[in-house]
Formats: structure tokens, sequence, C-alpha cells
């Protein structure tokens, strides 16, 4: 944009400095060209896509707090059931997950449901179930609709959501129990990449 015009105004210079007419009709023919292609580049072009920026900016800006809500539905009920005095949010967490026995912990964890089902309730398992897989609904969503305006950090952030061991474990606890090797690290792995995703609303 600023070339065109530097362009522009140098010819128009030249038009102010000419004493003979042709040469003065060429400098003005081509400053005129030189500012109707820049209108047309930021009516047509430049102004199209930097809304279509703005718009999948605040859509991947929402989608993302909604991914953040779920990752941490279940750490922040963990903590709050079994509080630990301690100002580190990681701290917390390694206490209020780690050893823990998966149906009685979540369901103290106040993670149950009222449901119309045969069991009378919604069991926690298909509570964090349904967490996780609105995560990757939203993931999948911003990849599918948005891929063109998706940094490269927030793309390795979703990769790495998506392949961790609480993420991979809760997709499955509607039919199994919960089983983590190391349970309070990856809760806190897991806690620290929703950390990363609220430094990546910066991007945007």
């Amino acid at each position: 944009i600023f070339v065109i015009l530097s362009v522009a105004v140098v010819i128009l210079s030249l038009f102010c400095q000419c004493n003979d007419s042709p040469l003065r009709l060429l400098a003005v023919q081509i400053a005129i060209g030189y500012l109707i292609n820049f209108i047309f580049y930021v009516t047509l072009s430049y102004l199209p896509e930097r809304r279509k920026t703005i718009v999948a900016s605040k859509i991947i800006v929402q989608r993302i707090n909604r991914i953040i809500a779920d990752m941490r539905a279940f750490p922040n009920a963990m903590i709050k059931q079994f509080p630990f005095n301690s100002p580190s949010r990681k701290e917390q967490i390694k206490h209020a997950t780690h050893d823990f026995d998966s149906k009685i912990t979540l369901e103290h964890a106040g993670l149950c449901l009222n449901y119309s089902g045969k069991t009378g309730k919604w069991i926690a398992e298909d509570l964090i179930y349904t967490n996780a897989m609105r995560i990757e609904e939203n993931i999948d969503f911003i990849l599918k609709y948005y891929s063109y305006a998706v940094k490269p950090e927030l793309d390795e952030i979703f990769d790495k959501i998506l392949h961790t061991g609480v993420h991979t474990v809760f997709k499955t606890m509607h039919e199994h129990s919960a089983d983590f090797s190391n349970g309070s690290d990856e809760f806190v792995e897991y806690d620290g990449l929703a950390d990363k995703l609220e430094n990546a609303k910066e991007l945007y």
C-alpha cells in the first residue's frame, strides 16, 4: 500500500515539474493508474481479507474459551472437593488427583448430574466423556473452517492436547475406569496446556 502511494506521489511530483505537455500527460495517466489500482486493492482485497481475519479471530477465541472450560472442569471440581492450602495451582492439582479410585473420587467431586435414564443419574464417566468429545469437536471445528487463521503455535497445542494421556483416558471413561500410570503429573501437564491456550489467545 505504502509503495503504491509513494510511487503515485513521486509521479505527481514529476508532473508538477514537467513543462512538456506529453510528459505531463503521461505522468498524470501513470499516477491515476496507480491510484486506481490502489483503490481496487484496498476495496477488493485488503478490506475483505481484513474483515475475514477479524471474524475468524473472534470465533477462534470463542472456541478456545470453550475448550479451556471443558479441560478445567474436572481439575477444578477435584480441587474444590479436595482442597490443598497452596497458592500453586500445580500443587493443588497434584494433591487432588493423587492416588484416587476413579469411580469413588469422581462421584465425590460432585460430577454426577441428574439424568432421566435407567440409572436415574448421569454418571461422572459419561460427563467426562462428553467434555472430552466437546474438546475434540471444537478443535476440529477450528481446524476445518478456520485453518487459514490458525497460528502454528496454536496448532501445536491442539495436537498435544489430543495426544495427552488424560484426554485419551477421558474419551473412554464411559466404557472403562480411569487408568493413569502417573495420574497427578498427567493432570498437571493437561492443565498446563489449558494455560498455554489462554496465552495463545493473545495471538488473536
